[in-house]
């Protein structure tokens, strides 16, 4: 069994979620957090993620999601833009999470996919997950 999950998430540690979110234009997911704000082990983040969950897909789904995402980017690119001119301390990330029950996992994004992509500053983060692990904040588990 593979499945993924997908997110679209822009981290800072200058910009609070509230200019992040004004910038882009786009209400962020639930998961989303600001500089200062509380964390579930009681420290405090010290950066801010806005966060779009796209979702968790099967493998024939997949493609459909990468899809979404650049769609999402098509989307955003202006607030991109605006969010780079306020702070050069921004890191776009397409974070793809691999849920599966083998030791062997591969991912294959096509080359039309990175081609659109390279139109963003976006970097592609990827993460491996064994089945049955209580995901957190940014991929860490609680164990």
């Amino acid at each position: 069994m593979k499945k993924y999950l997908l997110s679209l998430e822009i981290w800072s540690n200058k910009l609070t979620l509230m200019q992040l979110t004004e910038s882009l234009g786009c209400e962020p997911a639930e998961s989303s957090h600001t500089i200062g704000q509380i964390r579930f082990n009681e420290q405090v983040w010290e950066e801010s993620a806005w966060k779009k969950e796209i979702g968790t897909f099967q493998d024939k789904d997949f493609d459909e999601a990468l899809r979404e995402v650049c769609n999402l980017c098509d989307d955003l690119s202006k607030g991109f833009s605006r969010l780079m001119s306020l702070s050069n301390e921004v890191e776009i990330v397409m974070n793809i999470g691999i849920i599966a029950d083998t030791g062997s996992i591969g991912v294959t994004l096509s080359s039309t996919l990175l081609a659109k992509l390279s139109e963003y500053p976006i970097s592609v983060s990827f993460n491996a997950y064994p089945v049955g692990l209580p995901l957190t904040e940014r991929g860490q588990s609680d164990n």
